[in-house]
C-alpha cells in the first residue's frame, strides 16, 4: 500500500510538470518544455513589442531632424517616401 502511495505521487508530479499551470486566470506553458523553445517565444514577443517603439521613435526622429542641421536626412528621406510610395502597386521594383 505504501508502495502505491509513493508511485502515484511521482506521477502526480510528472503530471503536474507536463499541464499548464494557470495563475490568475492565465495559462501558463508546462514546466517541460525545452529552454530552447522558451527562448523562442521569448524572443518572438520582443519583437513584437519592439516594431510599434522602434516605428514610433523613427518618426520622432525624422521630426527633430526637420529642426537641426541635419535637416536635409529628413528632406531626402520624405522626398524619397513619397516617390516610393506606390511602388507595391505598379509592380516594385523591377
Amino acid at each position: 500500500m505504501a508502495v502505491k502511495i509513493q508511485e502515484n505521487s511521482q506521477e502526480e508530479q510528472q503530471s503536474w510538470l507536463k499541464s499548464p499551470i494557470k495563475v490568475a486566470g492565465v495559462k501558463f506553458a508546462p514546466l517541460v518544455i525545452p529552454a530552447e523553445r522558451r527562448l523562442q517565444t521569448l524572443l518572438a514577443a520582443f519583437w513584437i513589442c519592439c516594431i510599434p517603439l522602434l516605428t514610433v521613435s523613427a518618426s520622432i526622429l525624422l521630426v527633430v531632424l526637420l529642426f537641426t542641421d541635419l535637416r536635409w536626412i529628413s528632406i531626402l528621406y520624405i522626398t524619397w517616401f513619397m516617390w516610393d510610395c506606390k511602388s507595391p502597386y505598379r509592380g516594385g521594383w523591377k
